[in-house]
């Protein structure tokens, strides 16, 4: 295994337990046992058990994800406050309950700008709701696709705040792997970027390399595919 944080740890056990125990497959894990393993992975995580309508109308999505998608949505008390709510089905997720698991506590350990703030987190029978803020994003491809072009100023500022990101998560310890323009936001008018997906990254350590062939193909290194890589 990989070297991964002790809540991690605690939380792999917890699943594996929870299948030998039961002496079940993953895809028959309940929802209950679900939310169990995120709890277990992000302690002191408040989860409202409340559905999402009750507070907030999804508008269009803004990003598909692996696991669901990402929306923009309206608060209900004030139709002029906007979100972003990440949903994710949580019936469809079983044999990479993990990788959800793994997604939610990178998002709410990391803190740096251009990664995603959750506000708060609900759940219903089905689904896990992850709320941010809104800034009028897209997806990078859409922007890319949007204007035809990028002009060499905008590609500066682009890049840079990327070349940022990928040295803070090399501090911290974290191998994205995902890092392709359509798990990107960005704000058309700032260019202010934002990373919402995490499900793929990857704990790692400096004396071991990764071995687990993940990742989006058509962006995949050679390394990767291979199954013997590192943060490089």
């Amino acid at each position: 295994m990989n070297a991964i944080t002790p809540n991690l740890q605690v939380c792999f056990h917890r699943f594996n337990t929870i299948v030998s125990d039961k002496k079940i497959k993953p895809t028959k894990l309940t929802i209950g046992s679900k939310i169990e393993l995120i709890k277990k992975a992000v302690p002191g995580l408040k989860i409202l058990y409340e559905p999402l309508c009750t507070f907030y109308s999804l508008d269009k999505v803004v990003m598909p994800t692996n696991f669901g998608a990402v929306s923009k949505a309206y608060c209900k008390k004030d139709l002029d406050s906007e979100v972003m709510v990440k949903v994710i089905n949580l019936e469809n997720v079983n044999a990479h309950i993990f990788l959800v698991v793994q997604g939610l506590y990178q998002l709410c350990r990391l803190n740096h700008k251009n990664i995603c703030d959750i506000k708060s987190v609900l759940v219903d029978d089905q689904k896990l709701y992850l709320v941010m803020d809104f800034d009028g994003y897209v997806t990078l491809s859409d922007f890319i696709l949007d204007n035809e072009k990028i002009e060499e100023d905008q590609a500066i500022i682009i890049t840079q705040q990327l070349l940022e990101i990928v040295q803070f998560l090399n501090a911290t310890d974290v191998c994205y792997r995902d890092l392709r323009p359509e798990n990107i936001l960005i704000n058309p008018d700032t260019l202010e970027i934002k990373l919402p997906n995490f499900e793929f990254s990857s704990f790692y350590d400096e004396n071991q390399s990764l071995k687990t062939k993940l990742g989006s193909a058509y962006y995949m290194a050679p390394e990767v595919l291979s199954k013997d890589y590192n943060k490089e």
